[in-house]
């Protein structure tokens, strides 16, 4: 998918935010996985960029901590039509729009951009998110729903560009996007974009 997704914190009154202060270059986990980016990145950090599985628990596997959330932004909006193309869902459905951070130990240590499809919520998953309690992938899981991630994509960005980076050098950071899905194959339903900048925290207690 060519659609830009969410990079920066969604300003009161607006609709979801269809593209970043900054082009960024998305490719696919196979163009990264022959990068030479790879040679010179942290296992850790090459992990967590090409996983195709929940960012809460490897993160909890890595720290052997609980890990939380701090959420700094969370809002009702119309889905825009690149993310709605993004998800594969109809431009202007009621989007539940959530900017956070992954902190453990009281570090933060993952940005996670959000919009969640609110029609394609079971009930009580959308109670659980509305209370800003629980990082979305621990919410997911305990649902006891299969989970599908897809449309993986990876982009280096440059510091300006992305949101967490306030008081901390040391760019170019990484973001990737993907889809969550709930169900299985053939039919998992769409339920919410997912973008996560990992910019320059060690993920190693």
């Amino acid at each position: 998918m060519s659609a830009n997704f969410s990079t920066g914190l969604v300003r009161p009154g607006r609709s979801t935010p269809d593209s970043p202060s900054q082009p960024i270059s998305w490719i696919t986990a196979d163009e990264f996985f022959k990068s030479d980016a790879l040679l010179r990145m942290d296992p850790v950090l090459r992990m967590l960029l090409m996983s195709d599985g929940s960012t809460t628990a490897l993160l909890q596997a890595l720290w052997l901590s609980p890990i939380r959330v701090e959420v700094i932004l969370q809002k009702e909006l119309p889905l825009n039509p690149p993310t709605a193309a993004f998800l594969g869902a109809v431009p202007g459905a009621d989007a539940l729009t959530r900017e956070a951070w992954l902190t453990a130990d009281g570090r933060r240590l993952v940005y996670a951009s959000s919009v969640i499809l609110i029609e394609a919520l079971p009930r009580p998953l959308l109670r659980a998110v509305s209370g800003r309690q629980k990082p979305l992938g621990l919410l997911f899981q305990e649902t006891g729903q299969a989970v599908l991630r897809d449309r993986l994509q990876i982009a280096p960005v440059p510091d300006a560009a992305a949101i967490g980076t306030r008081g901390r050098t040391g760019g170019p950071f990484w973001m990737r996007r993907y889809r969550m899905s709930l169900g299985t194959r053939p039919g998992p339903r769409p339920v919410a974009s997912i973008q996560e900048q990992f910019i320059g925290a060690p993920f190693l207690p």
